[in-house]
């Protein structure tokens, strides 16, 4: 893979400037992925957002005595008292504890907002809980495009995104074939032909940087493929494939050198500047330059919202309250480092100089100007919603179910054919054992012996399939999360 500096110096390998052609092939992908009109744009508004978790109280580690002592008395008194029926108790009352508190804000299409702040301090959940995918207690107002999120959810559940920090793919399967993939099943059949799909895929190994890699395997942790910044590629051009207008990325540049990170957020910029797409995006150990793609950020302090607005204004504000930035220190790290009472310095006699926990900085952003500023822009572009009667296109399948038991029928023989050696080996080594297990069963006769020997070989005829078996548990295994994931995104109905 091409190394790039943080001057810029990597705009080719992210590179928009494709033909006319090129270009026309991806504006028809994004009008058959909004059944044939504009790309679709949805805006993303929260207010006094808060997401709990329910708080088990403390947890016992069990030592090894321990164990041994419940399994004798305890561990079965338990069980026998748990199916046993239980008193209804209206007193009884589930602690809850909260991990993201009060949140609000407003994400447009084309928009790219920064979620910031230290490990733990509630970024993955806030990601998963605007991107409808948080198994948690969501409570406030969250809606997409004057939708709320419960019948967002029903209706066009496949609109957002979730991507974790691992890249999961299926490994034996290269570049090209999973892009490809990703664009048929995403393709209407009324406008997919072989040309497109073809001309798509090298439009898209294009814009990524990525077409020097297309017949290369995409790899994984046990197979050998691209690199971990092409793989980040990868999963974007997949993304964009997929068509999800609300993309939600949680810490994608883990593992990535700074140069590699910058070329992942250029392509994540291009990424929404194609297709109106609203973009959220986590990232620890960010540069000036991409802190500088975003149009927005958002700081979190222990699961408090201490500051949403547009990334140049965010250094500003912070100084405004008496922080001072250290010599050297990038707008993210200064940001970063507010949250942290060790690290953080103030001005004395300032009003920063007062604020000592989370709770009081987000306060203090509630009664600045960013703040209420924030809730008009919520009020008019609800009141721009309400006026529009243009519907969300609903999220149906672009596909029958046979169609894509077809495809997906195709892409099995792709891995199979990925993988040609491991059949090999095992259709020889059935061979040669065939040969060598009929030998020594050959000409049985046919009194009482022979069929107690008989007995022996159809064991193990049984056995023998059954180890022969093992490579494809692991298989299963492997692209499990593939599928889970492909199952929730607009690729293939689960």
């Amino acid at each position: 893979m091409a190394s790039s500096d943080e001057d810029g110096s990597s705009e080719s390998i992210v590179n928009i400037d494709t033909s006319e052609k090129g270009l026309g092939a991806v504006k028809t992908l994004l009008q058959g992925q909004s059944s044939g009109g504009a790309p679709k744009q949805v805006v993303l508004a929260f207010s006094q957002l808060s997401v709990a978790a329910p708080d088990v109280g403390t947890v016992y580690a069990k030592t090894l005595p321990k164990a041994i002592f419940n399994t004798f008395g305890v561990d079965q008194f338990n069980f026998v008292k748990n199916l046993l029926p239980k008193e209804a108790s209206t007193s009884a009352k589930t602690n809850v504890r909260k991990i993201l508190t009060d949140f609000t804000g407003l994400v447009k299409p084309g928009e790219m907002l920064f979620v910031l702040g230290r490990p733990g301090s509630g970024c993955s959940t806030f990601l998963r809980a605007t991107a409808n995918r948080s198994t948690l207690g969501v409570t406030g107002h969250l809606s997409f495009a004057n939708v709320d999120a419960p019948e967002f959810g029903k209706r066009h559940q496949r609109e957002t995104i979730y991507l974790p920090e691992e890249d999961r793919h299926i490994a034996a399967l290269s570049v090209s074939q999973t892009i490809r993939f990703a664009l048929r099943m995403s393709l209407p059949l009324k406008i997919r032909t072989e040309q497109l799909v073809e001309e798509l895929v090298v439009v898209m190994g294009d814009i990524f940087g990525i077409e020097h890699a297309l017949d290369t395997p995409v790899g994984g942790q046990f197979f050998p493929g691209v690199s971990g910044g092409e793989r980040k590629r990868v999963s974007i051009a997949e993304v964009l494939a997929a068509g999800s207008s609300v993309q939600c990325f949680d810490n994608s540049t883990r593992g990535l050198d700074s140069s590699t990170a910058l070329d992942f957020v250029k392509a994540l910029r291009k990424l929404t500047d194609l297709g109106q797409k609203t973009t959220l995006a986590t990232l620890y150990q960010a540069g000036e330059n991409i802190y500088s793609h975003f149009d927005k950020v958002l700081l979190i302090d222990q699961g408090h919202q201490v500051f949403f607005g547009r990334t140049e204004e965010a250094k500003t504000y912070f100084e405004d309250l008496g922080y001072i930035p250290m010599p050297g220190e990038t707008t993210a790290e200064f940001l970063t480092n507010i949250t942290d009472p060790t690290q953080r310095r103030a001005k004395p006699g300032s009003k920063a100089e007062n604020i000592a926990t989370p709770q009081q900085l987000s306060a203090v952003f509630k009664e600045s100007a960013h703040f209420a500023r924030l809730l008009q822009e919520i009020n008019q572009s609800e009141r721009q919603l309400t006026a529009d009667t243009s519907p969300i296109p609903s999220s149906a399948y672009n596909l029958s179910y046979s169609h894509q038991i077809l495809e997906c029928l195709r892409r099995e023989y792709q891995l199979i054919k990925g993988q040609r050696r491991v059949y090999y080996t095992k259709w020889v080594t059935t061979i040669i054992l065939s040969l060598t297990v009929g030998s020594l069963y050959f000409d049985l006769t046919v009194t009482a012996q022979g069929a107690f020997t008989r007995g022996g070989l159809l064991f193990f005829a049984l056995i023998l399939n059954g180890w022969l078996q093992f490579p494809e548990l692991f298989d299963a295994h492997t692209n499990r999360p593939v599928l889970e994931r492909q199952g929730q995104s607009p690729i293939m109905g689960n």
